[in-house]
């Protein structure tokens, strides 16, 4: 948004009746504005801050709010804030709650003029520094957005509720009984705008090898007869089914958009199509609620899977993409298992979701590219994939199915936890925000986004600058088309070496004497 669109803007909400000013930093031709204005009671307002995408996460629209604040404590007797950056800079900085009340309290003592001006000025600040202390205050409340009026303390919320606001699904990426039974769940589903959960073989080798919360269970499915595989599968269903009815108000009010939990098939049938089919009917059956999603991994032998799958109406979460063609090759199987049920019929309301997976392509180069190249790669590849899933949806092809009503199978963004120590533990939650699409994050990122996320910048619709980094990583050597390949079947493989540690563990737990 340019100036001249935020001072329109502006004029047209005030009616013409504040002066409108800015604050303005140029590097090249670059800018970073403040607008702000000042009306005829001497009440300043911060409206908006922008910053060119070059130059962004460099603290200029940061050192802007300041500035302002600056004035603000000098010339105006109220301040009021709109704008959300605004906000959220202050909330990231507390510090600034003592360095401005102490410069209000500092305009009172310094002023030495007349009488008359100095009762006007202790006036003044004293209104501005009540101001400062009523937005940096727990139970404050004004207008500091567009929307409803909100405390301050809404305001700063939290960035996981900035995120599932902008349209951009909160999912888990971990489940476990201990985390169902003793509120954890429940709790992030309410503070952290958690709106579905996703599982792996991994997350519940762990879960099981190092809870006792399932141990008596165990036991007596094992001493009943059942084999380890049904065990962990009956041990599966139950703790998601509990999930997915914690989160079924979630999946109604949304009319059927979120509310998720996944379950995945045995890694065992990666490469078996038709086993996957007849399983994952098998899995949706008996977890028997609408909110369900059965994982197939995208490889060659899952994509026909997924398409007979969604044709006969199961709910897919497609696991292991990589890359743009996996994720096209995801998108197609959908769109012929729409096809064909409409064909005979039938409803093509059928949900899924395509996870591509990011964190592990920087894990994988981050030691055989230049610096300059280091934890790029995820989001490039993120933002590539995005490109092509916008694209999808604005397709003649897919319109006709929406006319159906057919909903999109949403893009989804898996393996966000960070791989690099010496990276932002929030590398690509704060770089993959992006309405109507999905992020399933390890618990570590989830706390960790609550604390000090930031939802500054949204994904660009035409893929930002991702054809350069990806030239840039072939240019450094990296066959990513190769490299897809390796990840895809490196995911699997880690798939199975967890399942079958876990189904070792549940034939150990068996063994235990009731």
């Amino acid at each position: 948004m340019t100036s001249d669109e935020v001072e329109a803007l502006i004029k047209a909400k005030t009616r013409n009746t504040v002066r409108i000013r800015r604050l303005e930093e140029r590097v090249g031709d670059s800018v970073a504005f403040l607008s702000y204005s000042i009306d005829d009671q001497n009440s300043m307002t911060i409206w908006h801050t922008e910053v060119s995408p070059s130059l962004q996460n460099v603290g200029l629209g940061g050192k802007l709010v300041e500035e302002a604040l600056q004035l603000a404590l000098r010339d105006s007797s109220h301040l009021r804030i709109v704008c959300p950056f605004a906000n959220e800079h202050l909330a990231r900085h507390p510090e600034l709650k003592e360095r401005y009340s102490v410069a209000a309290q500092a305009v009172i003592s310094d002023e030495k003029s007349l009488s008359a001006r100095q009762n006007h000025t202790r006036r003044a600040s004293t209104r501005l520094q009540r101001n400062l202390r009523r937005y940096m205050s727990a139970d404050s409340e004004d207008h500091v957005g567009y929307g409803r009026p909100r405390t301050y303390e809404e305001a700063r919320m939290k960035a996981t509720t900035a995120l599932h606001e902008l349209g951009q699904s909160l999912w888990l990426d971990n489940i476990t009984r201990d985390l169902l039974e003793n509120g954890t769940l429940k709790r992030y589903i309410d503070d952290f705008s958690v709106t579905g959960l996703t599982s792996n073989p991994t997350i519940f080798e762990h879960a099981i090898l190092n809870s006792g919360s399932y141990d008596t269970q165990i036991a007596g499915l094992m001493k009943a007869g059942y084999t380890a595989e049904d065990v962990f599968f009956a041990l599966a269903l139950q703790d998601l089914i509990q999930a997915a009815d914690l989160l079924a108000d979630i999946h109604e009010s949304t009319a059927g958009v979120d509310g998720f939990v996944s379950l995945e098939l045995s890694p065992l049938m990666a490469y078996h199509t038709n086993k996957s089919i007849a399983a994952a009917k098998l899995l949706h059956d008996r977890g028997n609620r609408p909110n369900l999603y059965i994982k197939i991994p995208g490889t060659t032998q899952g994509i026909p899977a997924i398409e007979e799958s969604i044709a006969n109406g199961v709910a897919i979460n497609v696991t292991l993409l990589f890359s743009r063609d996996h994720y096209q090759a995801s998108a197609e199987a959908y769109l012929r298992g729409l096809e064909r049920r409409i064909e005979r019929g039938l409803s093509p309301d059928v949900s899924s979701v395509a996870s591509v997976f990011l964190s592990r392509w920087d894990g994988a180069t981050m030691d055989k590219v230049p610096n300059t190249l280091r934890n790029k790669l995820g989001i490039a590849v993120g933002q590539q994939v995005y490109k092509s899933y916008r694209d999808l949806l604005e397709s003649d092809r897919w319109q006709r199915l929406a006319n159906f009503g057919a909903r999109p199978q949403r893009l989804l963004f898996a393996s966000t936890g960070t791989k690099d120590p010496g990276a932002s533990d929030l590398l690509y939650v704060n770089a993959l925000a992006a309405p109507n699409t999905v992020n399933t994050m390890p618990e570590k990122t989830l706390v960790a986004f609550g604390d000090h996320g930031d939802v500054s910048r949204t994904l660009p619709r035409d893929g930002g600058d991702c054809e350069s980094v990806l030239n840039g990583f072939e240019n450094a050597g990296i066959d990513l088309g190769e490299l897809a390949a390796d990840l895809q079947a490196q995911g699997a493989k880690s798939f199975d070496k967890s399942w079958r540690r876990l189904i070792s563990a549940i034939e150990e737990k068996g063994n235990v004497v009731l």
